[in-house]
């Protein structure tokens, strides 16, 4: 029997950076993204944060004027940590859909990645 994908929300392979500011902390992570979604994103870092843990969001990334935007805070939690060698690879559910009324540049951003693929 084939495996069922059961994402509601298509990912999209999206590169930019992410600061992570952990709930119970006031210092942040710097992490880069692999793929995104509406409820979602996957990042890599070199500091593992533990799982179930609430964290905020902050991206970073360049529009197509070229212009670099700070987008966020955007709040999740970890729902999974994979350690490879010295790399920490998160997988981040959001509190909420991502919505263009909170987030319209990444938004924008995730609906051309849709288009293309």
């Amino acid at each position: 029997m084939a495996c069922l994908d059961r994402r509601r929300f298509r990912r999209v392979p999206f590169l930019c950076t992410v600061l992570v500011q952990p709930s119970y902390s006031d210092f942040l992570v710097e992490a880069k993204t692999i793929n995104i979604s509406q409820v979602g994103v996957l990042l890599t870092c070199c500091t593992p944060l533990p799982e179930a843990h609430p964290i905020m969001l902050r991206f970073l990334f360049n529009l197509p004027s070229g212009e670099t935007v700070l987008e966020g805070p955007v709040a999740g939690s970890i729902a999974r940590l994979r350690l490879d060698d010295d790399v920490a690879f998160l997988g981040v559910n959001f509190d909420c859909t991502l919505k263009r009324s909170t987030t319209p540049n990444l938004m924008d951003v995730i609906a051309r990645l849709l288009t293309q693929g």
